[in-house]
């Protein structure tokens, strides 16, 4: 009977899209091979192995993300998809060439220093605007 199969990383996909932020699905799923996790109860496990070209992958059928996600909803009432993606914006130098693990950008340092920084300019115009 033709079935379809997925590949894990198209499943950590539709998991989010059908769930949402809930657990880093990519892990979960590797942690649900393994034996170590489960999601409310559910497991999700691949039904064969298939081949990218490269490398031999897990591949889960639809029915079974089908009937997880059924499973994780009504375990948990809340898990909803349609969650927009997250982001943060920062201030990149399009100059720094360095390596992406040496680009090391703290949200909350940016923003505290910006936030001083405006905060002497304020405190020097009041002081220029009273002389």
């Amino acid at each position: 009977m033709p079935t379809k199969i997925y590949p894990s990383n198209e499943v950590a996909f539709a998991l989010r899209i059908a769930l949402g932020p809930l657990r880093a699905w990519d892990d979960c799923l590797t942690d649900m091979r393994r034996g170590v996790t489960d999601v409310y109860g559910a497991i999700l496990l691949p039904v064969c192995q298939i081949n990218d070209g490269r490398a031999w992958r897990p591949g889960y059928a639809a029915e079974d993300i089908v009937t997880f996600v059924n499973a994780v909803r009504a375990a948990n009432p809340k898990a909803i998809g349609r969650v927009p993606l997250r982001f943060k914006l920062l201030d990149l130098d399009p100059a720094d060439r360095r390596s992406w693990r040496a680009k090391k950008l703290d949200e909350g340092v940016r923003h505290a220093r910006s936030t001083s920084h405006v905060m002497r300019a304020a405190s020097s115009s009041r002081t220029h605007a009273s002389a």
